[in-house]
């Protein structure tokens, strides 16, 4: 089946909540494709063809390595809008730790910096991806032994206006499991450390296999978050060193205001976490890809710990923005979601306005100065109640004994596919 006069349709490939996408060849290049088309139930929605569109802009504009490439966006004779994309091969992320558990803190360090980079492109061009989650990291098949991608980059919401004209208002937008707590409750302070949550619970799920905060609802979830820090990496996997866990627990802050201030602040401390790890104090972190700007100064100072192998238990903050109204708040916009959705909570069931993948834009940064070197990132005692430790590993999961075999090498199943429908 021919498609305009360059595309002949082959196969289909997958069908998601409002797009089915088919394996293609481009006559004029001469190349495999992807093409993501919108679902015939959705073509009545203005909502839907311009989130379909709105997808395709996203992700032509952050030019990254690590985000899928856009080829074309266009609409077929019938009416019917479709983007063409690169074709990947290889398997999502989510996917890959279903087939084989917890990864090295060396793999997930990769996934992390890779992420990151696509993450900080699009900061940089006003972007936030709401959904960053293991089904939407694709782990392409190449010469090199890991290479990221980035899918679905989803609606743009512009935060310049504090409007999503193609979401309902009150309906979330995202995935339970990683959203952060402004997007819960679809506060005004969604912004790139929101991105920061989402790939702090990404890094979490690589190097535990667990989730920091479960539930089976958003409500649930919001009141595992309203409860206390989740437990740290160690607890789970005690050969993950402390700086790692005092990192995550920077990027798992539920204050906003608390975390690091976007992708690039996160990947700097980083790449200092895994430093002082390795005892190498006196390495300036530097980030590797060539999506990554200089690094941007912060006031935030994560609390590392310095002297190993010793490393005392993790004394998070007492989270102020914690509030007894945020599990509250998530019933109530979850009541207004149901109630638009007609009741339905299934993201791939709902009209096009509460699908559950997205992306926002924000206003453009402005220019700044060079910054300075990134500064020292020193050890601050905190002082906190008891209460506000974290459970110890014998009430949360059964630890892993620390004596372990190697990880098996890394190796990625050859799935030719594009996600993100």
């Amino acid at each position: 089946m021919m498609i305009g006069s360059q595309l002949r349709l082959l196969r289909p490939l997958g069908t998601g909540g409002m797009g089915s996408v088919w394996v293609a060849e481009h006559l004029g290049l001469k190349m495999p494709v992807a093409v993501k088309f919108l679902r015939e139930q959705y073509l009545g929605y203005p909502q839907a063809i311009a989130r379909l569109r709105r997808e395709a802009a996203a992700a032509a504009r952050i030019r990254s390595p690590h985000v899928v490439q856009i080829f074309d966006l266009q609409v077929t004779d019938d009416g019917v809008p479709y983007i063409v994309m690169e074709l990947l091969e290889g398997e999502s992320l989510e996917e890959h730790l279903d087939r084989n558990g917890p990864l090295s803190l060396e793999t997930t360090a990769e996934i992390v910096r890779q992420v990151g980079a696509a993450v900080a492109k699009a900061h940089d061009l006003g972007i936030v991806h709401r959904d960053i989650k293991p089904d939407n990291v694709f782990l392409v098949e190449t010469e090199r032994e890991l290479f990221v991608k980035v899918l679905d980059f989803g609606v743009a919401l512009d935060l310049a206006e504090r409007c999503d004209r193609l979401t309902v208002t009150g309906a979330v937008v995202g995935t339970p499991h990683f959203m952060s707590p402004e997007q819960m409750i679809g506060g005004e302070t969604i912004g790139p450390a929101s991105a920061v949550w989402t790939l702090g619970v990404v890094a979490y799920r690589c190097l535990t296999d667990s989730l920091p905060y479960d539930g089976d609802s958003v409500a649930a979830i919001a009141i595992a978050v309203d409860r206390g820090p989740p437990s740290p990496p160690s607890a789970i996997v005690p050969a993950i060193p402390g700086p790692v866990d005092d990192w995550m627990m920077v990027a798992l802050e539920p204050n906003p205001s608390g975390r690091f201030p976007d992708a690039r602040a996160m990947l700097v401390a980083f790449e200092e976490a895994l430093a002082i790890a390795r005892g190498d104090r006196a390495r300036v972190p530097t980030i590797r890809d060539v999506d990554v700007m200089p690094p941007v100064t912060t006031e935030r100072r994560v609390r590392f710990v310095s002297e190993a192998p010793t490393l005392p238990a993790i004394r998070p903050r007492r989270n102020r923005w914690r509030r007894r109204g945020l599990a509250a708040s998530v019933v109530a916009v979850g009541l207004v979601a149901a109630a638009w959705m007609g009741g339905s909570t299934s993201s791939s069931e709902a009209a096009p306005a509460a699908a559950a993948t997205a992306a926002m834009t924000l206003p453009p940064p402005t220019p700044l100065p060079s910054p300075p070197p990134p500064p020292r990132i020193t050890a601050e005692p905190a002082t906190v109640p008891a209460a506000a430790q974290p459970p110890s590993s014998s009430s949360t999961a059964t630890a892993i004994p620390a004596a372990q075999p190697p990880p098996p090498p890394f190796s990625v199943r050859r799935v030719r596919r594009d996600l993100g429908f």
